[in-house]
C-alpha cells in the first residue's frame, strides 16, 4: 500500500514546459504536444544525427518505458482501494469515474466541518489516496505520449459525403476556431493548420465564412492583430458570443483550440492543512500564445484554467442555450468536460 503521504512523482524533465498559471516562478506544469503537431515527436527524427543519436534516443525510451512500469505498478497496488472507496461512495460500476470519485471524497471533507477529528481525519486519507492516484495516472500519461504517437486522421472522402442530419441548418452555427503555433517557449507546427482545415471543413458543411471567427497564432504573425490569440483576445472572442445579438438561443455554437496544453497541482499552490482538501487535485489549462510574457503592469500573463473557461461556458449558456460543443486538440483537456 503506497503511503498517501508519498506525492513524489517521476522527473520528467523532458516535458516540462514554462508555467503561465499562476506564475512562472513557482509553477511545476507538465505539458506536451498532440500527436500530429512536431513537437510531439522529440526524438523521432534522431536517426539524421548518427548512431550517437540513436542509441541516446534508444536509452532514454528504455528508461522512459521502465519508469511506465514502476508507475504501473504504484497505481495496481491503488486501484483495490478505489474500488473500495466507490462502492462505498455508491459508484462502483464496470467503468470507474476516477475523477468523479476524487471530487467526492474532497467534497465529504469540506462537508464534516463539525465532525471529530477522527471523522475527518478519515476523510483526509481516503481523498489523498485517491489524489495520489490521479497523480500516478497523470505522470503515466505524460510517459505513455512519448512512447506512442498514434496517427489519427480523418479522410478527404468521409468529409466530403459527410451530410448534415435532417433538420440540422448549417447556417444557424456560430464556429470560433483558435490555432497556435507561435509560442515562444516551445512553438509547434501543425495547429495552425489544423485550425484552417476546420474553418474549410465548416464551409464545405454550409456554416457561412462570417459565422466563423478563426484565431490564428503563425510563427510570422503579428501579435499586434486583434485576431492574434493572446489571453486578451480569446477571452473577448468567447464572451463575445455571449454578447452577440445575432446568436439566437438555441443556435448551434462550437469552440475549437489547438496549441499547448498545461496541469497544474494544486498541492504546489495550496498549504497542506489538517481536514483541507484545497490541495487536491489539479487544474488544466488551455495556453494562449502570449503566456509567461508580462501585461501592461508586469505581471506573468496566465493560461486559461478549466475553472476559468467552464465559468464562461457557463455563462455563454445561460445567455443563448446549451447547444455548445468545445473541442480541445491539446494535453490536459479532460476536465473540461466536469
Amino acid at each position: 500500500m503506497i503511503d498517501p503521504s508519498d506525492n513524489v512523482l517521476p522527473t520528467i524533465e523532458y516535458s516540462r514546459g514554462l508555467a503561465g498559471f499562476p506564475s512562472a516562478a513557482s509553477s511545476k506544469s507538465y505539458e506536451m504536444s498532440l500527436p500530429g503537431h512536431s513537437e510531439c515527436r522529440p526524438f523521432l527524427d534522431s536517426s539524421s544525427h548518427g548512431s550517437s543519436s540513436q542509441a541516446l534516443f534508444m536509452d532514454r525510451i528504455l528508461r522512459i518505458r521502465k519508469e511506465i512500469q514502476i508507475l504501473e505498478r504504484r497505481i495496481s497496488s491503488l486501484k483495490e482501494s478505489e474500488i473500495k472507496i466507490a462502492e462505498e461512495y455508491g459508484m462502483h460500476s464496470d467503468e470507474i469515474d476516477s475523477p468523479a470519485i476524487l471530487q467526492k471524497a474532497k467534497e465529504r471533507v469540506l462537508a464534516l466541518e463539525g465532525a471529530s477529528m477522527e471523522t475527518k481525519n478519515k476523510a483526509v486519507k481516503t481523498a489523498v489516496v485517491l489524489d495520489t492516484l490521479y497523480k500516478l495516472r497523470c505522470s503515466l500519461s505524460e510517459l505513455q505520449r512519448v512512447t506512442i504517437v498514434p496517427s489519427l486522421r480523418v479522410s478527404h472522402r468521409a468529409q466530403e459525403n459527410y451530410e448534415f442530419p435532417s433538420g440540422i441548418e448549417a447556417s444557424r452555427f456560430w464556429v470560433v476556431i483558435i490555432g497556435i503555433d507561435a509560442y515562444r517557449q516551445l512553438p509547434l507546427r501543425g495547429c495552425v493548420f489544423d485550425a484552417i482545415t476546420m474553418e474549410k471543413y465548416f464551409i464545405d458543411l454550409g456554416v457561412p465564412k462570417c459565422r466563423i471567427q478563426l484565431l490564428l497564432g503563425r510563427l510570422d504573425g503579428s501579435r499586434h492583430d486583434s485576431l492574434f490569440p493572446s489571453r486578451e483576445n480569446i477571452i473577448k472572442a468567447l464572451h463575445d458570443i455571449r454578447t452577440n445579438p445575432l446568436i439566437e438561443i438555441g443556435d448551434s455554437i462550437i469552440i475549437y483550440f489547438s496549441g499547448h496544453g498545461s496541469h497544474y497541482f494544486c498541492s504546489n499552490y495550496f498549504e497542506d492543512k489538517v481536514g483541507g482538501s484545497a490541495h487536491l487535485g489539479s487544474v488544466e489549462a488551455i495556453c494562449p500564445v502570449d503566456r509567461d510574457e508580462l501585461d501592461t503592469d508586469g505581471h506573468p500573463i496566465s493560461d486559461i484554467s478549466d475553472r476559468e473557461l467552464n465559468t464562461i461556458i457557463s455563462l455563454i449558456r445561460d445567455t443563448k442555450g446549451d447547444n455548445i460543443t468545445l473541442i480541445l486538440d491539446c494535453c490536459h483537456s479532460g476536465s473540461a468536460t466536469r
